[in-house]
């Protein structure tokens, strides 16, 4: 099934047959899911199939979406290293700050702006935003 969803995904551009062999898919996932098993582990693999099911065809779904999560593992990747070099965050709240710092930085870098002036923007409108609820 995963194989026919990259085929789906790599060559079919029409959008009517793209969406009728995505139902396809669907069709077919929901065979295995609604299936009665016995065996312990396929039961739980069909309750988890049914529990994400609007989830794993969305790359045929929506134009730009990835079939893959490399693009997040690879933006998770200068964390893990930094965190690695400096031994780590010595408490809780310092490792959610580290994030909270590397999420920033890394959607400045999407958006193609300087760090700096992506935080100043960001906390001018929060702080416009706050004062007009006054």
């Amino acid at each position: 099934m995963l194989r026919d969803a990259f085929r789906i995904h790599e060559n079919i551009k029409d959008k009517e047959t793209r969406e009728r062999r995505v139902a396809l898919l669907h069709k077919r996932l929901k065979a295995i899911y609604e299936e009665t098993y016995t065996d312990p582990d396929c039961h739980r693999l069909a309750k988890r199939l049914r529990r994400h099911k609007d989830e794993l065809f969305t790359f045929l779904e929506i134009e730009g979406v990835d079939w893959h999560n490399n693009e997040a593992e690879r933006a998770l990747r200068p964390m893990v290293v930094a965190r690695k070099n400096s031994y780590g965050s010595r408490t809780i709240e310092g490792a959610r700050d580290r994030a909270v710092l590397m999420s920033v930085s890394d959607s400045a870098r999407k958006r193609g702006e300087g760090y700096t002036d992506f935080a100043r923007n960001y906390l001018s409108s929060r702080a416009i935003a706050s004062n007009s609820k006054c």
